[in-house]
């Protein structure tokens, strides 16, 4: 579908996108979806769930109008805000609602993300046991890549009680030489992990909350 390539291509430059669709109601219809949708807004057993399953009734088969892109401005001086959290070895966390193209691509244009980045890992199982072992792939990969620096894995010898992902997570100044052969301080090979929620409806073994 033309419209669907055009709003992941809008995403992935970091736009603001939105997806416009229409769907023809009778009256009668209507009336009756009105009444199901204010006795589920003031049930006391389930309401969210009951709301939830009238708006997605109501939302299907409906026909595709368009998509719309936004170009969505960084505040002045953030990049180099954080840019200075980074230099002062302070890790950032970003919690955000985006569609992971735009996540990404905002990522790269704050600084947060960089071409010096090693790789940038996304985790996007959907079950607790997908992102489980997501997580213990990765974990694998950066130990492979931070061997390509001093003071990385290869210096662990397990008897410091840390996982070797968190020595690899913490580590924040690496040395090599430069043309003239002088030692300089540099920032190791960085690793990004990329995490995005998964079904909200997928419940824990007892049927308990969503993770």
């Amino acid at each position: 579908m033309r419209d669907g390539y055009s709003l992941q291509k809008f995403a992935g430059e970091g736009l603001r996108t939105l997806v416009l669709a229409e769907r023809q109601l009778s009256k009668d219809y209507y009336n009756d979806w009105r009444l199901r949708h204010q006795e589920a807004s003031l049930s006391m057993d389930s309401r969210e769930q009951k709301l939830n399953a009238i708006y997605e009734e109501i939302e299907s088969d409906m026909d595709l109008l368009g998509v719309t892109a936004i170009e969505d401005k960084l505040q002045d001086g953030v990049p180099k805000s954080i840019s200075n959290l980074q230099n002062a070895g302070i890790k950032i966390w970003v919690l955000t609602g985006d569609k992971q193209e735009t996540a990404i691509n905002i990522g790269y244009s704050c600084q947060l993300l960089t071409d010096e980045l090693v790789d940038v890992f996304i985790v996007d199982g959907s079950s607790v046991e997908e992102v489980e072992k997501q997580l213990r792939q990765f974990k694998e990969s950066i130990k492979i890549f931070d061997r390509f620096r001093p003071g990385g894995i290869d210096n662990y010898n397990g008897e410091s009680g840390m996982d070797p992902l968190s020595v690899t997570m913490t580590q924040t100044s690496a040395f090599m030489q430069d043309s003239n052969g002088s030692i300089i301080s540099q920032p190791p090979p960085a690793i990004s992990v990329v995490t995005f929620r998964w079904d909200a409806k997928i419940k824990d073994n007892k049927g308990g909350p969503d993770r």
